[in-house]
């Protein structure tokens, strides 16, 4: 006998256990709470495989969230909320292996994240905006950033954008900036996180080029011809020098003797060599300078 349909409803039911069935009799819910407090939803298919589950408790390593499953039982998206106020949420979506391809999160420290993973190599995309307005963008391998974008103020809150390229293990090695207030320059950094070189524009807008070496200090730079001698060494540097002073002498004898006359020949020689030499020092410490 059927229950007459103006039959008020029932103001309260409880119970520590639910099940909701369909017109065949299978669980399509359960709506239950466990010995530790955390209660939990199922909702089920036709053929009673666990679709969705949604929990909430108070345990902290828990936490309260959302899952969707497959009809293969494995979740692929999930929504995590931790049970603290003043820590994050995320929510996660996986591929049929179960691996993590696509998250987006909310941390802590006021950091929100967005993240793609590809699914035959341990590389991912990152993306993150910190709490304080600065902006990243990360390629990484196998979890360390190779490629690095990111745009930040500094401690005069002045607006500066660098791009990074790194190696293997996530040391930088070559790095261009820019701002709103400096000018746009390259820098070369070693494993040890030493600038090694620097390229950029000077307050009038000249190019300049430094070098340095393991411990920082600036290297002179050299023409090739300055490496040339430095490199032959000091016997061929000799040589040089006294090759010079040969044709000096030779030439301002020459000179000598065809401008001026046979009595004057010879003091005129000698002063023509030492013009020459000091015209000939002076171009060596303006070359060198």
């Amino acid at each position: 006998m059927s229950e007459p349909e103006n039959k008020p409803p029932v103001e309260v039911v409880r119970t520590k256990r639910l099940e909701i069935v369909d017109d065949e009799g299978k669980v399509r819910a359960v709506l239950v709470t466990n010995e530790e407090g955390v209660a939990s939803l199922s909702v089920f298919d036709q053929s009673e495989r666990v679709r969705a589950s949604l929990g909430a408790g108070e345990i902290p390593e828990q936490g309260s969230g959302l899952s969707v499953f497959d009809t293969n039982g494995k979740p692929r998206a999930v929504v995590g909320v931790d049970n603290d106020p003043n820590k994050g949420c995320a929510l996660m979506l996986l591929d049929a292996d179960g691996k993590q391809r696509a998250s987006v999160g909310f941390q802590a420290d006021g950091q929100a994240g967005l993240r793609f993973s590809s699914g035959q190599k341990d590389r991912a995309i990152g993306m993150a905006a910190e709490n304080d307005g600065n902006l990243a963008f990360m390629l990484l391998d196998k979890g360390t950033p190779m490629v690095g974008l990111r745009l930040a103020e500094g401690d005069s809150n002045e607006l500066s954008s660098d791009l990074a390229l790194m190696n293997k293990d996530g040391h930088a090695g070559v790095v261009v900036s820019g701002g709103s207030s400096s000018d746009p320059h390259l820098r070369f950094v070693d494993r040890r996180h030493k600038v090694r070189g620097f390229f950029g524009l000077g307050v009038g807008g000249e190019p300049r080029l430094c070098l340095a070496d393991e411990e920082g200090n600036p290297i002179v730079r050299q023409s090739a011809f300055d490496r040339m001698l430095a490199e032959r060494g000091l016997v061929y540097q000799a040589l040089f020098i006294g090759a010079l002073l040969f044709a000096v002498v030779v030439g301002s004898s020459w000179i000598a003797g065809t401008a001026s006359a046979s009595f004057y020949s010879l003091p005129a020689a000698l002063i023509t060599v030492v013009v020459l030499a000091a015209l000939v020092c002076l171009l060596i410490v303006v070359h060198r300078g």
